[in-house]
């Protein structure tokens, strides 16, 4: 239910589409939602004023979106629509909300577990060898949000409980994100 969506998680943002002429036309500004119903899931748009729907389309494969937006600050998803061949763009002002879509839109291509207590040991062995081709991928989901506010939740559980298995998995998960190599981790 999108209403239902849109009060768990209200991203605000702008869509635009890009005209035959190439110029982006404004189509509104309201709340971004991925919702998952019995086909899949889809994006959703709803106008802040009306409540209007003004997207409603499949999710495509997270390599259809593209983040962009000046140094850190990507503040726009752009995509091309596969079945309709049209070009559209979501704009934010506040990171928390891109953050919120791309992460929901990404959900499909997540290749580490969770990082909570109970998956220390198979995040890991997920770390502990990463084929080069999988590092960017891995590198995207260590600096998302909530990943490692997840493993500081973790590594204080298992302080307090004096589990030095959980600790040594902390540490090799540690050494693992460290050796990604990878500049934006370092930060």
């Amino acid at each position: 239910d999108v209403e239902q969506a849109s009060k768990k998680q209200r991203n605000r943002g702008k869509l635009y589409a890009l005209t035959e002429d190439s110029k982006w036309q404004d189509q509104g500004t309201g709340i971004v939602t991925i919702v998952a119903n019995g086909d899949g899931r889809r994006l959703v748009f709803q106008d802040e004023a009306s409540g209007e729907v003004l997207h409603d389309r499949k999710v495509w494969p997270s390599e259809t979106y593209h983040l962009q937006g000046e140094g850190e600050k990507q503040s726009i998803i752009v995509w091309e629509d596969p079945e309709s061949q049209k070009d559209w763009a979501l704009s934010f002002q506040d990171q928390a909300d891109i953050t919120g879509v791309w992460d929901a839109i990404r959900e499909d291509k997540r290749v580490l577990p969770d990082p909570t207590y109970k998956n220390l040991p198979d995040l890991a062995r997920a770390l502990v060898y990463v084929p080069p081709n999988q590092r960017e991928a891995l590198v995207n989901e260590c600096i998302a949000e909530g990943f490692l506010s997840g493993l500081r939740d973790a590594f204080h559980i298992a302080e307090d409980s004096g589990d030095e298995g959980a600790l040594i998995c902390l540490w090799r998960i540690s050494k693992g994100i460290f050796l990604l190599s990878n500049q934006r981790l370092a930060e």
